[in-house]
């Protein structure tokens, strides 16, 4: 996907693989509100902690750490940095990210 469309090159649906897909899957995981998607309502982050107030930082990472490393691929998240816009009420994650097969992959700026 690309700016959120489908990307079609040569009248073939444009496919990524390997650590661009795992990135994008963990994207879409950290995007998608657990129990939004209807065909699996175990898929997608809590939202909770994003939503309540007081703001408990402690529970926003929790809760994106989980959604990041439900995917097997990915063991642990080494990284994770959060910058709230107070005013438009935005949230960008990037995370550093350990997978089973001892590499690394950077996610940078994805927008909660």
């Amino acid at each position: 996907m690309q700016n959120g469309d489908i990307v079609i090159s040569a009248g073939e649906f444009a496919m990524i693989q390997g650590d661009e897909e795992l990135a994008h899957s963990v994207q879409m995981t950290m995007q998608t509100a657990r129990g939004e998607w209807f065909l699996n309502e175990d898929f997608g982050m809590y939202r909770d902690p994003f939503e309540s107030k007081p703001y408990n930082e402690e529970e926003v990472r929790a809760s994106i750490i989980e959604a990041a490393t439900d995917d097997t691929r990915i063991v642990s998240v080494d990284n994770l940095a959060l910058v709230f816009d107070k005013v438009v009420r935005s949230m960008s994650v990037s995370l550093v990210l350990q997978k089973a097969d001892g590499d690394t992959i950077t996610i940078e700026e994805v927008e909660i």
